[in-house]
């Protein structure tokens, strides 16, 4: 346990191939494993202050609108929990550090200050924030799919049949289906994803057993604790994000993104 973390603990010690390997390690023994990634939306909404001009830019693309103060509450405490519970974390490489992007500049001392908001905290690992990326494009995210027969997902996006088809080993795929990130919807439209659908998501990953049990979620900020939850009872969690945009061939990072904007699948 670290009783005081400080910017100097919060350092990537990771590299895919080791992340990659403990993934592998932890479905084969039937232990927990929880993998999150903190970037700008994540370091943004921590903050509760709707005023707040950074908050409120994330609340209005991923949602379409500013929840109200208690909600905002309860996301951050959420966000959080993730954080302070989670096996490893994705952060900003140095070099990403050294963009443009003032959130990623902070991130490591918002981190260690939600850590020494609790006691104590068991010690971390850290990785690369764009893990997701790097599993995907070195195939290694295609290996870990092939080694089981069922997986679970949160996604707003339609891969269940993408995915039987590239992956017939997968007898089960339980899908969770939640809101795209608004900014970036072909079709417009706000959605209650908070509370109503995370909280019935929240309930049934609660009240099961998932040891062995393999989870990717692409929840954004507000979705960010399912995967700790999925992990408190015994399953494997990845943070795949933006990822699940790709698998059906739509842009939502990088140059050319937005709405109505794809390429090719890869899935």
């Amino acid at each position: 346990m670290i009783k005081m973390f400080t910017e100097e603990n919060i350092k990537i010690n990771l590299n895919t191939e080791q992340v990659f390997s403990l993934i592998l390690e932890k479905l084969e023994s039937k232990k927990p494993l929880s993998i999150v990634r903190i970037g700008d939306g994540e370091i943004a909404t921590l903050f509760t202050d709707p005023n707040h001009v950074g908050c409120a830019h994330f609340y209005k693309n991923h949602l379409g609108r500013v929840l109200d103060i208690g909600l905002m509450k309860e996301i951050s405490k959420n966000l959080k929990s993730s954080i302070v519970n989670s096996d490893i974390i994705g952060i900003p490489t140095v070099q990403s550090e050294s963009q443009n992007n003032p959130y990623w500049s902070i991130s490591r001392k918002v981190i260690s200050t939600v850590f020494n908001e609790f006691k104590s905290v068991k010690e971390k690992n850290f990785c690369s924030m764009n893990i997701h990326y790097d599993l995907s494009s070195s195939k290694k995210l295609d290996i870990i799919l092939s080694k089981v027969d069922e997986v679970y997902l949160v996604t707003s996006r339609d891969v269940k049949s993408l995915m039987q088809k590239k992956f017939p080993n997968l007898k089960k795929i339980h899908v969770y289906k939640i809101p795209g990130e608004y900014n970036y919807e072909d079709s417009k439209k706000v959605e209650d994803y908070y509370p109503t659908i995370y909280k019935k998501i929240e309930s049934d990953f609660t009240s099961k057993n998932f040891s062995g049990k393999l989870l990717l979620i692409g929840g954004g900020f507000v979705g960010k604790n399912l995967a700790t939850i999925f992990s408190q009872n015994g399953g494997v969690s990845v943070d795949l994000g933006s990822i699940f945009d790709l698998f059906v061939g739509k842009i939502t990072r990088g140059a050319g993104k937005g709405p109505n904007k794809y390429g090719k699948s890869l899935l």
